[in-house]
């Protein structure tokens, strides 16, 4: 057998996969913070109107100052604890929410798959971090002294 199947078809050493799981928190975690950044830096204005477009529609009309600002730290502060792996099965849960809230929101807007599917995908990503949390190469680790 040559050296490319034998690697594609064996498991990857614990190292690796640590590695691998610092890549991914990483990668998803600065591409939260990048949704995130701009409906937290849009100020209680903004909130509102993130509060009102994406919670109205699964009937939730209360307070929509309060769930738009919820919604964006959600994403702004819950990715930077992602990328630097401190409060990961946290930050993960919350943006779990955020994502069904997402998804929920399009789906009633008639959006097709290929709209809705990203943050579908998300879901599963943020669901794994709640099952693997941060890894050894994080803030938590250190913490925790894993």
């Amino acid at each position: 057998m040559n050296n490319f199947f034998k690697f594609s078809l064996k498991t990857a050493s614990p190292r690796t996969i640590h590695i691998a799981l610092l890549f991914m928190r990483v990668g998803i975690g600065v591409l939260t913070i990048g949704h995130g950044y701009p409906k937290f830096m849009s100020g209680m204005e903004g909130w509102h109107g993130l509060g009102v477009t994406f919670m109205a529609p699964l009937g939730i009309t209360f307070l929509p100052t309060l769930w738009g600002f919820l919604g964006a730290i959600t994403e702004f502060i819950g990715g930077i604890m992602l990328t630097i792996g401190f409060g990961t099965r946290l930050a993960a849960a919350a943006n779990i929410l955020m994502m069904i809230i997402a998804t929920a929101w399009h789906v009633n807007k008639g959006d097709s798959f290929n709209v809705y599917s990203l943050p579908l995908t998300l879901i599963v990503v943020f669901c794994a971090y709640m099952l693997m949390g941060s890894g050894i190469v994080s803030v938590d680790a250190h913490i925790t002294k894993e």
